[in-house]
């Protein structure tokens, strides 16, 4: 399981709660994060909620969950990582 909570808004800060894997290793999100510092955090509306569970089931590192769930990934504007194009909410985000 993975959550994240809004921690403020002025400054926009949030708090990621990411578990490791049922074996005790850190999931592929982890691992990124630490290598780039940036990532980008999607809120899920019903029409995509079904494609937005697959895209946490753990398939190999080098398969790309986006396009596996059959959603499209566009760039961002702030960060290197890139952002689902349909969601209603991408928030794009750098480790402090």
């Amino acid at each position: 399981m993975s959550f994240i909570s809004v921690f403020s808004h002025d400054p926009p800060l949030l708090i990621l709660g990411i578990q490791t894997r049922a074996s005790g290793n850190s999931k592929d999100t982890v691992a990124n994060i630490r290598r780039s510092g940036e990532f980008v955090v999607h809120m899920v509306d019903i029409a995509i909620a079904k494609k937005m569970i697959f895209t946490g089931i753990n398939l190999p590192s080098d398969v790309d969950e986006i396009q596996a769930s059959g959603l499209t990934s566009v760039s961002s504007v702030k960060v290197a990582p890139p952002r689902i194009q349909v969601s209603p909410c991408a928030m794009e985000c750098r480790v402090l």
